[in-house]
């Protein structure tokens, strides 16, 4: 916990940004090609709206609410409205399968759904079980719910807003489930509040200044990536977020809104990369970069034609990002500092500093972040925005931790003399092969993942007779002849770790 006089929680922080900014457009929404547009005022009013619904339909300060739903401006509005009548967001991922939407809603005691842009919405609407209530929240009106968005619009806004204690629930998170059943991580509004003070501090370290931004939020807002790094990071910013109307859209949404900042998973990196080298191929990008004028011109075009003419940081988290693809948007200036966090330190755990990017590392600990490794390598966090618990799991809450209080990341890393981290893999992903052998995946994957030929690897071989390592090919593998890719590989694996 931060002492700080001015730190404020999230119901005040709102309240004061409405006050001091009302005309200033906050939230860009596209329907059918057409920009919409919300002042805070405007947020702010539907969001008491919201939570005058939201009492007016029994629920009590501290019931849990989720938002099923892609990203969109009522996302948002909807979760500011949660927040206002004191409740718990416990946010769905649009596409989570019926069981895991079953689990979530009974584990978490969800009372009311809102239902947004979702694919398939007819079915996927089945997923949420009858006796819950559930809100419309306008982008498919064939929908059956108990309440429409044209009630919330309808409602007198709340004059008096919950201020919870520091100690009360702001949300439940449920991490992904793919390692067994999901669990809830517990964030209270003092995390947050702590959250917004460094964060603020940390944009100072990364951007020359926190005014006339642009963000766009497409990556889930029910991710911590995404809440964290564009929704409460909006709020630490003079900034407006933009959506993306849908997948096919993106890269014209991307292109119109041409964001200052931009966050990103690897995967959208490496498209990227493919779609640039589609239209140019990789040995005239090469010749092209070494004539200066002929390389300034071809730099700004792609950078324009990707959306990224006027950002200033560029990140990416969530997964490693191969060293070959930092290395070729390097060479087009266009610089990625690689972060990495966890659902449980609400993702903020490290950045690369632009000044001092090294491949294959993740950055060193952001501003309020301690970091240090235990006996066995692993990587261990302390921050004022660790989660609480895992929501009524008091045995794993408790093996999650270590006995003074520092959060187990479950990361076995490298830390260098600047304090920035390499994650070698995930102690949970080591196996023991047929021979006996004690396999690192990650390390070696790392290790091909140089080669531009390759674009993502896997490597596998607990209880096979030899290890055996899945690769995706590069687009400019193309360009090479089968010979040669054979003669690249055999090298890799005959040098270095690949042995």
């Amino acid at each position: 916990m931060l002492n700080n006089k001015n730190k404020k929680l999230l119901s005040q922080q709102l309240l004061e940004i409405e006050e001091k900014s009302p005309n200033r457009v906050y939230l860009r929404q596209p329907r059918n090609g057409k920009w919409h547009e919300f002042t805070w005022a405007e947020v702010l009013l539907q969001a008491k709206q919201v939570a005058a619904l939201l009492i007016e339909s029994g629920l009590q300060p501290g019931d849990r609410v989720s938002i099923f739903s892609k990203n969109c401006a009522e996302w948002i509005i909807a979760d500011y409205g949660i927040t206002l009548a004191g409740m718990v967001n416990v946010p769905l991922f649009p596409n989570q399968n019926k069981q895991t939407i079953d689990f979530i809603l009974n584990h978490a005691e969800v009372k009311l759904v809102f239902v947004g842009k979702l694919d398939a919405h007819l079915r996927t609407r089945g997923y949420i079980a009858d006796g819950i209530k559930t809100i419309n929240m306008g982008y498919h009106l064939d929908l059956s719910t108990t309440y429409t968005w044209e009630d919330v619009m309808k409602m007198s806004p709340i004059v008096e807003v919950a201020l919870p204690s520091p100690g009360d629930i702001y949300t439940i998170i449920y991490s992904s489930g793919t390692t067994g059943e999901p669990k809830g991580v517990v964030f209270t509004h003092q995390a947050v509040a702590d959250y917004l003070i460094i964060l603020l501090d940390d944009m100072h370290r990364l951007v020359r200044s926190l005014r006339d931004h642009h963000l766009i939020s497409y990556l889930p807002l029910a991710h911590v990536y995404e809440r964290t790094s564009v929704q409460l990071a909006s709020l630490v910013l003079d900034c407006d977020v933009s959506f993306v109307e849908s997948l096919e859209k993106f890269s014209k949404n991307l292109q119109e809104v041409q964001p200052t900042l931009f966050t990103a998973v690897p995967r959208i990196w490496g498209v990227f990369k493919q779609r640039i080298e589609q239209q140019i191929a990789k040995k005239k990008i090469g010749w092209l970069l070494n004539v200066p004028g002929l390389a300034y011109l071809m730099k700004r075009k792609i950078k324009k034609q990707l959306g990224l003419s006027r950002c200033c940081l560029c990140v990416s988290g969530a997964a490693h990002l191969p060293v070959s693809v930092v290395d070729f948007f390097k060479k087009l200036g266009v610089y990625i500092q690689e972060g990495s966090g966890q659902t449980e330190d609400f993702g903020y755990t490290s950045l690369s500093l632009r000044g001092e990017i090294k491949p294959g590392f993740v950055g060193s600990a952001r501003n309020g972040v301690k970091i240090k490794q235990s006996d066995s390598g692993e990587l261990l966090v302390d921050s004022p925005c660790l989660m609480k618990e895992y929501y009524k799991e008091e045995a794993l809450t408790q093996q999650a931790f270590t006995e003074d209080g520092w959060l187990k990341t479950g990361d076995l890393v490298e830390i260098d003399e600047k304090n920035r981290i390499k994650i070698l893999g995930r102690i949970s992903e080591n196996f023991k092969n047929q021979k006996g052998e004690f396999v690192s995946p990650s390390v070696i994957e790392d290790h091909f993942s140089t080669s531009d030929l390759i674009e993502y690897c896997c490597l596998i071989g607990k209880m096979l007779p030899s290890n055996l390592l899945l690769v995706n090919l590069a687009v400019s593998s193309n360009e090479v002849a089968l010979s040669e890719m054979q003669d690249n590989l055999r090298k890799l694996q005959h040098t270095g770790i690949g042995k």
